[in-house]
């Protein structure tokens, strides 16, 4: 429960729902790519230049939707004085 007693609607929280998922999906990707940050660097194969391109972009990408995410939420805090719930 929020500070007004009650949870938000699902109409509150649909405008971003997408970006959500984008950022999701990109983590997951990158994670799956890395080996989930498990011993990477340490013997492990060396990518070829594109997928190391590739995990760049991804990582790129995800950079400026988590910015864009973080940036709605300031402005939906600030607007709704609650936080957005996920």
């Amino acid at each position: 429960m929020r500070e007004k007693g009650r949870m938000p609607h699902k109409a509150e929280k649909e405008p971003i729902r997408h970006l959500y998922e984008q950022y999701n999906a990109l983590k997951s990707l990158l994670e799956t790519t890395d080996g989930g940050g498990v011993g990477v660097g340490v013997n492990m194969p060396k990518t070829p230049p594109s997928e190391v391109d590739q995990k760049e972009l991804l990582k790129s990408e995800k950079q400026q939707l988590h910015g864009k995410l973080k940036e709605y939420e300031k402005t939906f805090m600030k607007t709704n004085r609650r936080q957005v719930s996920r």
